[in-house]
């Protein structure tokens, strides 16, 4: 047994360090080969996760700052450091004050410089899908009821101006303004949502098939441009998020067994520092 996990106020996963940056270019394998769409990206590491149902993950800096994970079974939102070290910052349902309040995807968003964390819901805790909107240390910023149009919403991301969630039971990515009102709507590349996450890189969005484990990475018509079975040991697949840096790798969540994993982004080549600064700007 590779991990140990004790949950306390904080979970601990001692030992446990991801990796360098693994900087490819778009045709070439961690192996000098050629690229190959339909093979399992490699697993560059893992950490078990501090719940029974991971879901969403999202990286604020990857491999430089923290991952934000939400888990669906209690609603518990945890960080995860670089070195592995998970510590619950809030639960849903007592921020809220919804029992039985949970939370699938998860989306890092700075307002002013001002760090917020929007979650989708889509088991409602009276069976309404709800957006919640979230201070990192659980204060409750705001709510919206988006049962009406999205129905089972999972993922969510934010490119700059519009937020997209996945939802599950229309099997389509919805696009949103910032009040959550539908702009526009496009069928899932795979047909079973999962996560979604923004690559302001590459100007493209990482969609997750749910499940299943295929990536498909989209334009904003939500279009494939290249699609990728997400790794090799790929269970119930359901969180994706890119590297918020010019780091090409990637986060994934998968449930039974229940890990957080990194896995190789050959798709797109990483950026300079000077270039990587400009991009930080659409999250400030």
């Amino acid at each position: 047994m590779r991990f140990a996990i004790v949950v306390l106020v904080s979970v601990l996963l001692p030992c446990v360090v991801f990796a360098e940056p693994v900087n490819l270019v778009n045709t070439v394998d961690s192996s000098g080969g050629s690229w190959d769409p339909g093979a399992a990206r490699a697993v560059v590491d893992s950490v078990p996760s501090p719940e029974m149902s991971p879901m969403g993950v999202e990286w604020v800096e990857f491999g430089r700052g923290e991952l934000y994970h939400v888990d669906e079974t209690v609603g518990n939102v945890y960080s995860i450091t670089p070195d592995g070290v998970a510590t619950l910052l809030f639960d849903i349902p007592t921020a809220t004050g919804y029992v039985g309040a949970s939370g699938n995807g998860i989306c890092y968003v700075e307002e002013a410089s001002v760090p917020y964390l929007y979650i989708a819901d889509y088991n409602g805790f009276d069976g309404v899908d709800r957006i919640y909107k979230f201070t990192p240390a659980g204060a409750f910023v705001a709510g919206w009821d988006v049962d009406a149009f999205l129905g089972q919403a999972l993922g969510i991301t934010y490119d700059g101006t519009y937020f997209w969630v996945s939802s599950l039971e229309r099997g389509e990515i919805i696009k949103c303004n910032s009040a959550f009102v539908e702009i526009a709507a496009y069928p899932h590349p795979g047909g079973s949502a999962g996560g979604i996450d923004y690559d302001p890189v590459s100007g493209l969005y990482y969609v997750m098939t749910f499940p299943g484990g295929m990536v498909y990475v989209c334009d904003d018509m939500m279009v494939p441009q290249y699609s990728f079975v997400s790794h090799a040991t790929a269970g119930n697949m359901f969180g994706i998020c890119v590297g918020r840096s010019r780091y090409r790798t990637l986060g994934c969540t998968s449930f039974a067994p229940n890990y957080v994993y990194e896995i190789l982004d050959e798709i797109v080549s990483p950026v300079e520092d000077t270039t990587w600064g400009s991009i930080k700007a659409l999250y400030h």
